[in-house]
Protein backbone atom coordinates (compact mmCIF):
# COMPACT_ATOMS: atom_id res chain seq x y z
CA UNK A 1 0.00 0.00 0.00
CA UNK A 2 1.45 3.34 -1.05
CA UNK A 3 1.30 6.15 1.45
CA UNK A 4 0.60 9.65 0.21
CA UNK A 5 2.52 12.48 1.74
CA UNK A 6 1.28 16.00 1.44
CA UNK A 7 3.96 18.40 0.36
CA UNK A 8 3.93 22.12 0.21
CA UNK A 9 6.07 24.26 -2.04
CA UNK A 10 9.25 25.64 -0.52
CA UNK A 11 9.51 29.35 -0.16
CA UNK A 12 12.79 31.12 -0.34
CA UNK A 13 13.59 32.95 2.85
CA UNK A 14 13.85 36.67 2.42
CA UNK A 15 16.69 38.27 4.29
CA UNK A 16 16.13 41.83 5.31
CA UNK A 17 17.87 44.06 7.76
CA UNK A 18 16.10 44.64 11.01
CA UNK A 19 14.58 48.11 11.41
CA UNK A 20 17.28 49.25 13.84
CA UNK A 21 20.20 47.87 11.83
CA UNK A 22 22.51 50.46 10.30
CA UNK A 23 22.32 50.71 6.55
CA UNK A 24 25.66 49.99 4.93
CA UNK A 25 25.78 52.61 2.21
CA UNK A 26 28.58 52.26 -0.29
CA UNK A 27 29.62 48.78 0.81
CA UNK A 28 30.11 47.44 -2.70
CA UNK A 29 33.64 48.86 -3.27
CA UNK A 30 34.79 47.59 0.13
CA UNK A 31 33.36 44.15 -0.60
CA UNK A 32 35.23 44.02 -3.90
CA UNK A 33 38.53 44.93 -2.23
CA UNK A 34 38.35 42.48 0.64
CA UNK A 35 38.75 39.28 -1.40
CA UNK A 36 41.87 40.76 -3.04
CA UNK A 37 43.26 41.83 0.33
CA UNK A 38 42.56 38.40 1.80
CA UNK A 39 44.25 36.72 -1.17
CA UNK A 40 47.36 38.88 -0.71
CA UNK A 41 47.47 38.00 2.98
CA UNK A 42 47.00 34.31 2.18
CA UNK A 43 49.87 34.37 -0.32
CA UNK A 44 52.15 36.25 2.09
CA UNK A 45 51.33 33.85 4.94
CA UNK A 46 52.20 30.94 2.65
CA UNK A 47 55.52 32.58 1.74
CA UNK A 48 56.29 33.13 5.43
CA UNK A 49 55.48 29.48 6.14
CA UNK A 50 57.80 28.35 3.33
CA UNK A 51 60.56 30.72 4.48
CA UNK A 52 60.37 29.19 7.97
CA UNK A 53 60.92 25.71 6.54
CA UNK A 54 57.23 24.71 6.40
CA UNK A 55 57.02 24.23 10.15
CA UNK A 56 53.64 23.05 11.34
CA UNK A 57 51.74 24.69 14.18
CA UNK A 58 52.30 28.34 13.40
CA UNK A 59 49.56 29.05 10.86
CA UNK A 60 47.88 31.70 12.99
CA UNK A 61 51.12 33.53 13.73
CA UNK A 62 52.10 33.40 10.04
CA UNK A 63 48.68 34.78 9.05
CA UNK A 64 48.86 37.61 11.58
CA UNK A 65 52.38 38.53 10.50
CA UNK A 66 51.31 38.53 6.85
CA UNK A 67 48.29 40.67 7.70
CA UNK A 68 50.45 43.23 9.52
CA UNK A 69 52.94 43.39 6.66
CA UNK A 70 50.29 43.78 3.95
CA UNK A 71 48.37 46.43 5.89
CA UNK A 72 51.58 48.33 6.65
CA UNK A 73 52.59 48.26 2.98
CA UNK A 74 49.10 49.34 1.96
CA UNK A 75 49.13 52.24 4.43
CA UNK A 76 52.55 53.47 3.31
CA UNK A 77 51.51 53.28 -0.36
CA UNK A 78 48.33 55.23 0.36
CA UNK A 79 50.25 57.95 2.20
CA UNK A 80 52.75 58.26 -0.64
CA UNK A 81 50.11 59.04 -3.27
CA UNK A 82 47.81 61.28 -1.23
Amino acid sequence: MKREVATRPRREREWTASPGAPQNQGAAPQQRREPRLEQKIRERAYAIWERKGRQQGSAQQDWLQAEREIRRESASTTRTFV
